[in-house]
């Protein structure tokens, strides 16, 4: 199963050379690995620990860790497998070395450990490389596993997946996100496991609390009810347009999951007249309009605040984006009902302030109801109860290692 297992590793690193002429994101995968040993940190001069993450939406779940870590005095080392972490977060301020997961081997992991020499090492939520969790154990270092969320369809529970099993062991422990997850990894034996929650809760909160005005979205939205679209792919924009039409004294913020000049300017042609974000910072005065493109990396969190609803986009084709974003400024926060690998989806729902839509119908009947203003606070308010209802993950977690 071992070599089943490292063959798979290295098919992936294949496709991943062939595709890499004709996609952007694997041809950086490839060249953010190039020459890697000649771009590891200085040694240590302090206690460090090492987080890796797969992605951004990981990187976001250890950061109220790090941040923690990081104002103790703790050297950070950071490391991504995806581009789409690494290219945002590769100036990232806390952390003394960022950079991508070496190809899965056993050199690469007795290398890069040798390099690191971490005092701690946390993989988040869904991090199983067998090489670097092996070396990880067999030089004893505090290895944990934190925001895991586990199903029973993934190999760990399958009749072939012992080497799977063998990686759950390798961990000194494994905080998981659900109750669920802690039922699934006891039933196969693995009992150095607690059910500590998701630390996005506590990121959202603290990203509330640091809250920045910006006066271009309040000059844009005015007294107009508003609607923010967030992470948006075609599906939502689409809805979108043809609502627009129907609620002519809504104006609507698009923050869409790809910023390419192309799909902003298909986004443009979907309207009569729209703003570009980036057009607004360079001059004070602009055309009336009831769509902003926001054109920029790392605004959306903020412009949630100024929203009277959200709309979250990946819901409809099971790629659901981060809705807790939304939720915890206290608004209503629609998505799409095609959401089986995120339980949070059927949970803010449940609770009330969460509405999960099929197709347009709904979307346009979800927006007439919330003309009203009153039942937007209190669909808004359970967002908001919702989040704090579930915070607390990181503190669980800390006192549980310390």
């Amino acid at each position: 199963m071992k070599f089943i297992y490292q063959f798979s590793v290295w098919a992936y690193r294949l496709g991943i050379g062939i595709a890499a002429p004709f996609n952007a994101k694997a041809a950086d995968w490839i060249s953010g690995r190039k020459d890697w040993q000649s771009r590891l940190p200085q040694p240590k001069t302090k206690t460090r620990y090492w987080f890796h993450c797969a992605s951004l939406g990981e990187f976001e779940q250890a950061r109220p860790l790090i941040e923690h870590y990081a104002h103790q005095d703790i050297e950070i080392c950071l490391s991504f497998f995806s581009p789409s972490g690494y290219n945002q977060k590769k100036e990232y301020s806390h952390a003394v070395w960022v950079g991508y997961l070496p190809l899965d081997s056993k050199r690469n992991a007795q290398v890069l450990l040798d390099a690191l020499q971490p005092d701690k090492v946390f993989f988040v939520k869904y991090e199983f490389w067998y090489a670097y969790l092996k070396e990880i154990h067999n030089r004893q270092i505090p290895f944990y596993l934190i925001s895991a969320r586990l199903r029973q369809e993934q190999p760990f529970f399958q009749w072939y997946g012992g080497v799977y099993r063998e990686m759950l062991r390798f961990y000194s422990h494994i905080y998981t996100q659900d109750k669920a997850s802690v039922d699934l990894l006891q039933g196969i034996g693995i009992k150095h496991v607690t059910h500590a929650g998701d630390t996005r809760f506590d990121r959202v909160l603290n990203l509330k609390q640091a809250k920045a005005e910006n006066a271009i979205l309040a000059d844009f939205i005015q007294n107009r009810t508003c609607l923010v679209a967030g992470s948006s792919w075609p599906l939502e924009e689409e809805l979108i347009a043809k609502a627009y039409v129907k609620f002519p004294e809504m104006c609507w913020v698009i923050v869409p999951h790809n910023i390419s000049e192309s799909h902003i300017a298909e986004i443009e042609k979907r309207f009569e007249n729209t703003l570009r974000y980036s057009s607004l910072e360079k001059r004070k005065d602009a055309a009336p309009s009831r769509v902003l493109i926001i054109d920029r990396i790392g605004l959306l969190g903020n412009a949630y605040s100024y929203a009277d609803m959200a709309l979250v986009g990946g819901g409809f084709t099971n790629a659901l984006h981060n809705i807790l974003e939304a939720a915890v400024w206290g608004i209503p926060v629609l998505y799409g009902n095609n959401t089986p690998k995120y339980p949070e989806g059927e949970a803010l729902a449940n609770f009330g302030g969460g509405i999960r839509l099929a197709n347009q119908a709904d979307f346009d009947s979800v927006l007439s109801e919330l003309q009203d203003t009153s039942k937007r606070r209190e669909i808004g308010a359970k967002a908001g109860q919702w989040i704090e209802a579930h915070a607390g993950a990181t503190r669980r977690i800390l006192a549980s290692i310390q």
